[in-house]
């Protein structure tokens, strides 16, 4: 951030670094970037929701690109890390893998069904910042090979084919519960993956 008198930002003018800050930088932005639309959220109005200065933030981040792409990376690390403690103590069977779609649901119903981050962010920004689509297709692919160890783990029928199947249908499911606001769809979606598994486990005997 620039100073008034001399147009260049002094370090001696940087508050003292802290994690807390950093957290609110980005806990604010993520609940800017997922209300609305990413170009119509300025810095300023972001140092205001964070109770902040403006310097403060370009003393963490040095763009808003890099406030979004952050904001990625620790929602991607926040949900892989809620993923790894769901499944930690939980046998390899088709009921686990029923149990991503709970999690969607429960997931869309807390964060009032605003549909996928990384897709939005995609959508809004990957034009300028191409950065956004690689760590979007990082989640995305993160998701689907979690889902791949499990199915192989289960033993069903081409179940890397499973997988990937189960995988677009919570996609879907996703988006259409955004449309739709309401958990239905994945509801619907876990009944139609129960039926694929169904039959993967039938053609495993």
């Amino acid at each position: 951030m620039p100073s008034i008198l001399t147009g260049q930002y002094s370090e001696s003018m940087a508050p003292p670094s802290s994690p807390d800050t950093r957290e609110q930088i980005l806990h604010s932005a993520a609940e800017l970037f997922s209300s609305q639309n990413y170009a119509t959220v300025s810095v300023d109005v972001l140092a205001r929701k964070a109770g902040i200065t403006k310097m403060t933030v370009y003393h963490y981040y040095k763009s808003k690109d890099s406030i979004l792409l952050a904001c990625l990376r620790d929602r991607l690390a926040q949900r892989e890390a809620v993923l790894d403690e769901r499944f930690r103590r939980k046998a390899a069977t088709p009921a686990a893998l029923l149990d991503f779609f709970a999690w969607m649901e429960e997931w869309a119903a807390k964060n009032g069904y605003r549909g996928c981050a990384f897709v939005k962010a995609v959508n809004e920004a990957a034009e300028h910042l191409p950065e956004v689509r690689t760590v979007a297709g990082e989640a995305k692919t993160l998701l689907r090979e979690r889902m791949k160890r499990m199915a192989r783990e289960c033993r069903l029928t081409h179940g890397e084919t499973l997988a990937e199947e189960l995988a677009l249908l919570l996609e879907g499911a996703q988006s259409l519960s955004f449309v739709e606001q309401n958990g239905a769809p994945i509801r619907n979606a876990k009944r139609a993956a129960s039926k694929l598994i169904a039959q993967a486990q039938q053609g495993s005997r």
